[in-house]
């Protein structure tokens, strides 16, 4: 049991992603009878018609049309492997149609996957090994690390890439090495390291959250890799919740390049202050608001670079963001919702209204769309030469169909 369990560990952090499945199966042969695996997951469709911003004409709507779908199908598995152990994986296998494989053949498929063909992908999103001690837990694996209160961009959740469309869907997970420690009844200690092939390409970080007369805080510092550049980030946060819920964040970045002639090295802060509240109308109305302030970010919309969107350096290019959200609950069946990101600096907006149905108790389907609501050459909507092979910034209706199990 135990070289199986050497085995697991050894292919997951030397990336070996084809043989994560099948070693995960002969592991459940090994398990004890009151140690059987849970099954769960969902299956679901996603359609999308995609209005191209820089061939969009009202006159000739048809000609700026493109449509796409994709299917998902998501297993977790989750099991005790002993009484101070458990193993979770989880496996996504991913099919893609239409304008959607043309948008893969330009950004990259991302994630890890063992399909050949960019029309589907398998991919492993979770595996790992967690093991429970007295004073401490040990998770050993591919694992989510989301770190922050922030919904959509905390300067503390580096180690998963968010997508501000969806700030609540399934990130992929990274290969890392996680301690919790428990310094009381509502306080921890949390050290995590992603290693990569060398000890200078590695991530690591450590994070420390306590509770204060009914505030949570949280101190935290991070050396995090990216192929470009590595950052150390040290910061604070707290979180109250009485009436109304209201959080901060806030952190130091120090960045250095990797080729100094591309990149400079840079220090600058980042913080956000966020409120949310639900009424008691209907079923419940919530709302919420977030203001990011990045001194990163390039305030001069002339002069935004957009390849490091594409890059992966940066997840929005300028200096001042506002993301709210309203959600009313009609009935037990249907809600309604409504995000709107803002670019403070250009005055560009995402509108993206929603609603959602249950058709069943474990199905539901969802109806909405992204709105550009901006002038040509803002982030929303740069100029086609700021971005010739138009993927920002495109409005989108979309119907989800997605049924649990």
């Amino acid at each position: 049991m135990y070289k199986l369990l050497q085995l697991f560990i050894h292919i997951i952090f030397n990336h070996r992603i084809q043989w994560i499945v099948p070693v995960s199966f002969i592991l459940l042969l090994y398990l004890p009878a009151w140690a059987q695996p849970q099954f769960r997951g969902y299956l679901e469709n996603r359609l999308f018609v995609t209005f191209l911003n820089n061939d969009f004409a009202a006159s000739h709507l048809k000609n700026s049309m493109r449509f796409g779908d994709y299917n998902r199908a998501r297993v977790i598995m989750s099991s005790a492997v002993s009484e101070n152990s458990s193993l979770t994986l989880a496996v996504d296998h991913f099919t893609y149609h239409g304008y959607i494989i043309q948008q893969l053949r330009q950004t990259g498929t991302g994630g890890d996957s063992t399909a050949t063909s960019i029309d589907q992908r398998i991919a492993v999103d979770r595996a790992y090994i967690r093991l429970y001690f007295s004073r401490v837990d040990v998770t050993i694996g591919k694992q989510r690390i989301s770190w922050g209160r922030s919904m959509l961009w905390s300067p503390f959740d580096v180690f998963n890439r968010v997508n501000f469309f969806e700030p609540q869907e399934e990130k992929f997970g990274i290969n890392a090495f996680r301690i919790t420690i428990p310094t009381g009844t509502i306080s921890m200690i949390d050290v995590v390291f992603a290693p990569e092939d060398r000890l200078d390409k590695s991530s690591a970080g450590i994070r420390a959250l306590w509770n204060w007369h009914g505030v949570e805080f949280a101190v935290t510092a991070i050396h995090f890799v990216h192929p470009l550049f590595r950052q150390n980030i040290y910061g604070f946060e707290w979180k109250g919740d009485k009436e109304v819920g209201i959080w901060f964040e806030g952190a130091y970045f120090n960045e250095k390049p990797f080729d100094s002639v591309i990149l400079l090295p840079a220090n600058y802060f980042r913080w956000l202050i966020g409120l949310d509240y639900s009424f008691d109308v209907g079923n419940g109305l919530f709302i919420m608001a977030e203001y990011t302030h990045d001194e990163s970010g390039e305030p001069d919309k002339t002069r935004y670079n957009y390849s490091h969107l594409f890059t992966g350096r940066r997840l929005l290019l300028a200096r001042d963001y506002i993301y709210s959200s309203i959600q009313f609950r009609y009935s037990d069946l249907t809600s309604f919702s409504t995000t709107i990101l803002s670019n403070m600096n250009d005055r560009s907006v995402f509108f993206m209204p929603g609603i959602s149905y249950l058709i069943f108790p474990d199905s539901e389907l969802r109806l909405g769309m992204f709105l550009a609501v901006t002038e040509r050459g803002t982030e929303f909507n740069p100029l086609p030469a700021k971005d010739p092979l138009n993927r920002l910034g495109n409005s989108v209706l979309y119907a989800w169909l997605k049924v649990y199990f």
